[in-house]
C-alpha cells in the first residue's frame, strides 16, 4: 500500500518567508503557496507521531525544528522552482514537548534551541549544520502537568518561561544558561505562582516589549486564556520578584476550594470572558505585526489579542485604558471581529505572519489565511446621516430603501422626501429633484424597490413612481385603485433593449398587476409599454416573491406566496391589458414563506428552471417544460436546508456557477456561497426584524439597515479569509459509503455533527465537497448507496431514517440533492437484549446476517415478509462487541473489541470459525477486500490503534475443509493519522487501480500495489 493523501486535523502552522506556510498533517509536513493557494511539498517527519510545533531559526539556513510528542527533528527547506526538504536525525526527549524556541546566538554554526516539557522541565536542543540534534537537559522537572506553556529569549543566554497547569495555576520563570567545554548549565528562579484562572489553563503568551510599554507596564505582559472561557492579561513586568516553586508550597488541587492567599501573583490589568466553549489559544498584537514599532505608535495602532477556541471561532479584541485612581492602568477588552473560517470544532495551531496575516488550522482539516488588517474597527459598520430640512420640528426618518447601483441608495422618508445615499467613504446624501404630487403620496408611507439604475416606490394612494438614476428624474408608471403593499422588479430585455418587470400588489385585491417599463426612444422617460393582470389563485395567497423569464417564446411569470406555494403566468400569449391564471404549485417551501426567485431557461433546451429560498431554511431548485401547449408541472429536483437560518432572504449567480444566499441566523445577517459551501459575509445587525436591503459583489457586498431607528451599512469587498485547502466536518466521521455515478466517483459520510457530506473525487485526487444535507438530529449511525448511485440511505439516533434522491446534469449545481418521500415498513425483529452493530445480506440467499455486541452473528430468514421476523440461529465469534463486518464469498470477516479478527464460514445449517487474536492493539473497526485472485484474496483492517495492515488471505477448499483450510499472513503495518477509525471502503480510482479510503477524525487514502504477493512487500 502506498499512502496518496489524507485530510486530518492540522495540529501545526507556520510562515516560512511569508509566501509559503508549512503545516503538520499527522505526521506529514506539508508546504503550501499562500498566493496561488496550492501544495508545493509535503514529507513525513515522524514515523507514527503527529507534528505538534514548527520552530524556526535566524540561522542563514533557515533551519527549522520540528516538535511531535517527545520528538524532535531538525530540517532544512530551500526553494527554486521547487521546494526542497533536507532532514535531519530525530531525538527524543524525556517527556512531552509543549514549546520550544531558537536563541538568536550561533556559535560554530549551531543552533541552540530551548525546549519546555509537560512537567516544567527545561532541555537544551543543539542542531548542528548535519542537522543532527543533541538534547540536553538542564533544569529537572517538577510533579505540576503543565497544558501549555511558552519560552521566549530575553538574551542570547537568558529565557522567560511561562506555564499554565491543570488546575488553573500559571508559573512565570527564568533560565539563566551557560555553556562550558560543549555542556550546558542553568540556573533558575521562579518569579510568580499564583491561581490564575477557574478552570485549566489551556493558552498562554508572552507579550513583547513594545505590547508592554503601550499597555503602561515596563518590560513584560503575560495573556492567558482558560476553559473557564475568560481571557486574562498580566503586568509581569517585575522579575526581581521571588516566589517558591509550585512544588515548595501547599497548594489544593481542583476547583471551587476556598481562594488562596496570593502573595506571589501579578497584577491582573484586564478580564473578559468570550467564546461559547473552551479558548485553546491568545496571540497579542501591537499595530501590523513585523513593522516597525515606531511606525505603529506614531499611526496609534492599539494593542489586539486575538483568541482561537473549540467553537472553531477567531475573535479580535482592542484593549481601551480605563482611567481610575489605581498607579497601574486598567484596561478593557472591546470585542471587535468574529471570523468563523472552520467547520465543527477545535482550532489546533496558530501562526503569525509579518505581512498581517494569521493563519489557522482546525480539526476539520482546513486552512485559513485571515488578514489582520481585515479585523480592525475601521472596517466594520458605519452610520449614514440623513441632513433635515431646515425648519423641520423632528428628525426625519427614513421609511423604505433600496439599491440603485452598486454604491447608491433611492430613500424614502417620513416626510415624502425621496434621497440619493451614497454608500462609499463619504456616506453622502442628497434630494432628487421631484414633483409635489409624488411627495405627497409616499409621505407616511411608501415601499420601495429597484435594480441597477432604476428603483420604484409607491404609498397610500396606488400610484406607482419610477426613478430613472440615469436621468436622475422620477416618472409615474402606474395607477392603482388602492394602497400598494408589494412592490418587486427585475432587469429584462424588451426588444434588444434593457427594460424592467415590476409585480405590483394592493391590499384587499385578489390580482398582481405585471408591467414591462422602458425607456422611450429620445426622450428618456420611463412609461410602461405592456401591463398584464395576475389573477392571483386564492385569497390567502399572498405575495412575497416574483420573477419573470424573458426568453423570447418562453416568457412567464412565477411568484412565490407566503404559504410556500408558488405559481406560474403564462406571458407570451397575453396582449396588453389582458389577464393570466395561475397554475399553483403548493408546499414549494412547505408551510413557510417564498422570499425569492430566480427563473431561467436551458440554452439548447425546453425546460424552465426556478430557483427559491424560503423561510423553511431551504433553498430549492425545480423545473418544468415550457411548452405552453401541455399543463404546467413543477418538478423538484434539490432541495436542501442550509446552515444557518431558517430565515433565508435573498439569492443571486454570481458568474456562470457561483450561487450565493443569504439571511439571518440569530442577530446577523449572513452571506453563503453553496457553491464553495463557505461563509462569505457577517454582519452583526440585531436580527431579522428590521427594514433592510443587499447589494451582492463578488467578494461579499453592501449590507443597509435599520437599527435603533439609525440608518447602518457595512461593504465588503475582499473576502475575510482564504482558504489553502477545504475543510471537512471538524467531528468524528461515523460511518461512509462510496458510489461510482454518473459525475464521478463519490463518497457521502456521517459525522457526529448530525451532517452528512458528499465528496466528488476531482482530477488532481483531492475531494470537493458539493453539498452538506442537513437533516438528521444526533450524530450519524449508517449510510448506504443504491447501485445506480441515485439515491443514498442514511440512517441516525432517535429511530431516524431518510432516503435521499440525487439528480446528475442540475443547472448551476451540476449534482442536486432532495429528501425523498417516505418509506413504509414492511416488517420487523427483535434480538435479544444485546444491540445491533452490523447487518449484511447473504449473496444467493434468502438469509442475512446481524451481529451484536455480545460479540454472536444471528442469521435471519427472510422468505417472506411478515410483520414479524425472529432469528433462526445464533454463533459466537467475539468475546464482545462486533464492530465490523463484511463478506466474501461464502466467508464472514468481522472485527471486534476484543482487537480480533474473526473468519467465519456460513453453512446450509452451522457456522465455523477462525480468530486471529491481537490482530491489532485495539478494536478492529474497519475492514475492506481490495484484490480477488482464485483461492487467494487481500485483506486490509483498520484499528483505533492508527494502524492500516495489509493481509493475505489463502483459502482452500473451504466448503470441504472449513475454516481450517484458511492461511493468513500479514504482509503490511502501516500508520494512520486518521485517529477513531470508523469505516473504510476499498474503491477503484480513475486510472484502474484500486484503493481504500477510511474515515474517522479525517480521511485519508491508501494507493493498493499491484504486485501484492509478500516477497514484494
Amino acid at each position: 500500500m502506498q499512502h496518496e493523501r489524507h485530510r486530518v486535523p492540522v495540529t501545526a502552522v507556520a510562515f516560512w518567508r511569508d509566501d509559503v506556510l508549512l503545516a503538520g498533517e499527522g505526521s506529514i509536513l506539508s508546504a503550501y503557496d499562500v498566493q496561488n493557494k496550492r501544495l508545493l511539498a509535503s514529507v513525513n517527519i515522524f514515523d507514527g507521531q503527529a507534528i505538534h510545533g514548527i520552530i524556526s531559526s535566524n540561522a542563514s539556513d533557515g533551519r527549522l525544528l520540528l516538535l511531535g510528542g517527545r520528538y524532535v527533528r531538525a530540517l532544512t527547506l530551500s526553494q527554486n522552482e521547487h521546494i526542497f526538504f533536507k532532514l535531519g536525525t530525530i531525538a527524543e526527549a524525556n517527556d512531552w514537548i509543549l514549546d520550544a524556541a531558537f536563541s538568536d546566538s550561533n556559535s560554530d554554526g549551531i543552533c541552540r534551541a530551548a525546549i519546555v516539557t509537560a512537567h516544567s522541565a527545561l532541555t537544551i536542543a543543539a542542531v548542528d549544520h548535519a542537522l543532527d540534534t543533541r538534547l540536553e537537559d538542564v533544569v529537572p522537572g517538577s510533579n505540576c502537568i503543565l497544558y501549555t506553556a511558552q519560552v521566549t529569549w530575553l538574551s542570547p543566554f537568558k529565557c522567560l518561561i511561562a506555564s499554565g497547569t491543570a488546575f488553573g495555576d500559571i508559573i512565570v520563570w527564568s533560565s539563566d544558561i551557560s555553556e562550558h567545554n560543549g555542556k550546558h548549565s542553568a540556573i533558575w528562579q521562579t518569579h510568580y505562582t499564583f491561581s490564575a484562572h477557574d478552570g485549566s489553563v489551556f493558552g498562554i503568551q508572552i507579550g513583547s516589549g513594545e505590547i508592554a510599554v503601550a499597555l503602561g507596564s515596563e518590560k513584560h505582559v503575560l495573556a492567558s486564556c482558560s476553559d473557564d472561557r475568560t481571557i486574562r492579561l498580566w503586568n509581569i513586568s517585575d522579575l526581581s520578584s521571588r516566589s517558591p516553586a509550585i512544588s515548595e508550597t501547599q497548594r489544593e488541587t481542583g476547583f471551587g476550594s476556598k481562594p488562596i492567599d496570593e502573595t506571589h501573583a501579578p497584577p491582573c490589568i484586564a478580564k473578559v470572558m468570550g467564546h461559547i466553549s473552551r479558548i485553546w489559544h491568545v496571540r497579542l498584537l501591537y499595530g501590523t505585526q513585523g513593522a516597525n514599532s515606531d511606525q505603529n505608535a506614531a499611526k496609534g495602532d492599539p494593542v489586539r489579542l486575538f483568541s482561537f477556541g473549540e467553537d472553531a471561532t477567531c475573535i479580535s479584541w482592542s484593549l481601551d485604558c480605563q482611567h481610575d485612581s489605581s498607579s497601574t492602568p486598567q484596561y478593557a477588552f472591546q470585542q471587535t471581529n468574529v471570523e468563523r473560517a472552520h467547520n465543527g470544532k477545535n482550532i489546533w495551531s496558530v501562526a503569525l505572519g509579518t505581512d498581517s496575516r494569521i493563519a489557522t488550522g482546525a480539526a476539520d482539516g482546513a486552512i485559513s489565511v485571515l488578514s489582520m488588517l481585515g479585523t480592525t474597527v475601521a472596517g466594520r459598520r458605519k452610520r449614514l446621516t440623513i441632513h433635515s430640512e431646515s425648519g423641520q420640528s423632528r428628525p426625519d426618518l427614513v421609511r423604505s430603501y433600496s439599491f440603485i447601483s452598486a454604491t447608491e441608495v433611492l430613500a424614502i422618508t417620513d416626510q415624502g422626501n425621496i434621497l440619493r445615499l451614497s454608500v462609499e467613504s463619504d456616506g453622502a446624501s442628497r434630494l432628487v429633484r421631484v414633483s409635489d404630487s409624488c411627495s405627497d403620496a409616499v409621505r407616511g408611507y411608501s415601499i420601495c424597490t429597484g435594480d441597477h439604475s432604476a428603483g420604484f416606490f409607491a404609498g397610500m394612494n396606488g400610484n406607482v413612481y419610477a426613478y430613472d438614476a440615469v436621468e436622475d428624474r422620477c416618472y409615474q408608471v402606474a395607477k392603482t385603485e388602492r394602497k400598494v403593499v408589494g412592490l418587486y422588479s427585475q432587469r429584462i430585455a424588451l426588444n434588444d433593449k434593457k427594460g424592467h418587470a415590476v409585480l405590483i400588489t394592493n391590499i384587499g385585491l385578489p390580482v398582481a398587476l405585471c408591467l414591462q417599463i422602458s425607456s422611450k426612444e429620445g426622450r428618456g422617460d420611463m412609461t410602461a409599454v405592456k401591463s398584464i393582470q395576475l389573477n392571483l389563485p386564492d385569497k390567502s395567497f399572498v405575495v412575497t416573491s416574483f420573477a419573470q423569464n424573458d426568453v423570447p417564446g418562453c416568457s412567464f411569470a412565477i411568484l412565490g406566496s407566503r404559504s410556500g406555494s408558488v405559481a406560474i403566468y403564462k406571458l407570451e400569449t397575453q396582449s396588453n391589458g389582458g389577464s393570466s391564471d395561475a397554475v399553483c404549485c403548493a408546499s414549494v417551501h412547505g408551510k413557510e414563506a417564498v422570499t425569492s426567485l430566480k427563473v431561467f431557461a436551458t440554452p439548447h433546451g425546453n425546460d424552465v428552471h426556478i430557483l427559491s429560498t424560503g423561510r423553511d431554511g431551504t433553498f430549492a431548485i425545480s423545473t418544468f417544460e415550457a411548452d405552453t401547449k401541455s399543463a404546467i408541472h413543477l418538478t423538484r429536483i434539490h432541495q436542501l436546508l442550509l446552515p444557518f437560518g431558517p430565515n433565508i432572504e435573498g439569492q443571486d449567480c454570481i458568474g456562470n456557477s457561483d450561487i450565493r444566499v443569504w439571511g439571518f441566523r440569530s442577530k446577523s445577517f449572513v452571506v453563503y456561497d453553496i457553491s464553495s459551501q463557505r461563509e462569505i459575509m457577517n454582519v452583526e445587525c440585531g436580527g431579522v426584524h428590521r427594514n433592510w436591503t443587499f447589494e451582492p459583489a463578488i467578494n461579499g457586498g453592501t449590507f443597509l439597515w435599520t437599527q435603533a431607528s439609525n440608518l447602518y451599512y457595512q461593504r465588503q469587498s475582499s473576502l475575510p479569509f482564504d482558504l489553502l485547502n477545504s475543510g471537512g466536518h471538524g467531528r468524528e466521521i461515523k460511518t461512509m459509503a462510496t458510489a461510482p455515478t454518473k459525475a464521478g466517483l463519490m463518497i457521502a459520510t456521517g459525522a457526529e455533527d448530525t451532517n452528512i457530506k458528499l465528496w466528488l473525487r476531482s482530477e488532481d485526487g483531492s475531494w470537493r465537497c458539493l453539498h452538506t444535507l442537513f437533516k438528521h438530529n444526533t450524530g450519524i449511525q449508517n449510510l448506504w448507496w443504491s447501485q445506480n448511485g441515485e439515491y443514498l440511505f442514511s440512517s441516525g439516533g432517535f429511530e431516524e431514517f431518510f432516503v435521499w434522491r440525487i439528480r446528475y446534469d442540475v443547472p448551476k449545481l451540476g449534482i442536486g440533492v432532495y429528501q425523498n418521500r417516505k418509506w413504509t415498513l414492511l416488517a420487523s425483529g427483535s434480538y435479544l437484549a444485546s444491540c445491533l452493530t452490523q447487518c449484511l445480506k447473504i449473496k444467493a440467499s434468502k438469509c442475512f446476517l446481524t451481529a451484536s455486541t455480545d460479540g454472536h452473528l444471528a442469521a435471519w430468514n427472510m422468505k417472506s415478509l411478515e410483520a414479524k421476523w425472529c432469528w433462526i440461529s445464533r454463533h459466537q465469534v467475539h468475546q464482545n462487541a462486533v464492530l465490523s463486518m463484511i463478506s466474501h464469498s461464502n466467508l464472514i470477516i468481522t472485527g471486534g473489541d476484543d482487537n480480533a479478527l474473526g473468519f467465519t464460514f456460513v453453512g446450509e445449517r452451522d457456522f465455523d470459525s477462525l480468530v486471529v487474536p491481537r490482530a491489532h492493539s485495539a478494536a478492529v473497526t474497519a475492514l475492506a477486500v481490495v484484490r480477488n485472485e482464485l483461492n487467494r484474496f487481500w485483506l486490509v483492517t483498520a484499528s483505533i490503534d492508527q494502524r492500516v495492515k495489509l493481509w493475505q488471505i489463502d483459502v482452500a477448499d473451504v466448503g470441504r475443509e472449513g475454516v481450517e483450510g484458511i492461511k493468513i499472513k500479514l504482509v503490511q503495518n502501516s500508520f494512520t493519522a486518521v485517529a477513531d477509525v470508523s469505516s473504510m471502503e476499498a474503491v477503484v480510482l480513475e486510472d484502474g487501480r484500486v484503493a481504500v479510503v477510511l474515515c474517522g477524525v479525517g480521511m485519508d487514502v491508501w494507493r493498493i500495489d499491484k504486485d501484492l504477493s509478500v516477497e514484494g512487500c
